[in-house]
């Protein structure tokens, strides 16, 4: 009987510790949103509309050569290829000590 009951009271003691951080789930779930929505609002500041910007310039070109030589059967085709591609990029961050709206 004595048993019985001390296994009773373990599992009461255990099932408070759940529902005790069941319940606090909420506000542990709460605080970590906040905290994201915070990080987000500080990068929208910095890098926000207006604040930031960037050009980019990207230029490519191929060139081919073919040529078909006559032979015999069938003719032999002959193809050369050259490219090249180039890119430029500028990023820029406004000031922060700028007065913003």
């Amino acid at each position: 009987m004595r048993r019985a009951q001390s296994v009773i009271e373990y599992a009461l003691v255990l099932g408070m510790i759940v529902m005790g951080f069941l319940g606090i789930q909420v506000y542990l779930a709460r605080g970590v949103q906040g905290k994201f929505q915070s990080a987000t609002d500080q990068m929208a500041d910095q890098y926000g509309h207006g604040v930031s910007n960037v050009h980019e310039h990207s230029q490519a070109s191929t060139s081919v050569w073919e040529i078909t030589f006559p032979g015999f059967g069938s003719p032999n085709t002959k193809t050369w290829t050259h490219g090249s591609y180039s890119s430029t990029s500028k990023r820029g961050v406004a000031s922060l000590d700028k007065n913003w709206p």
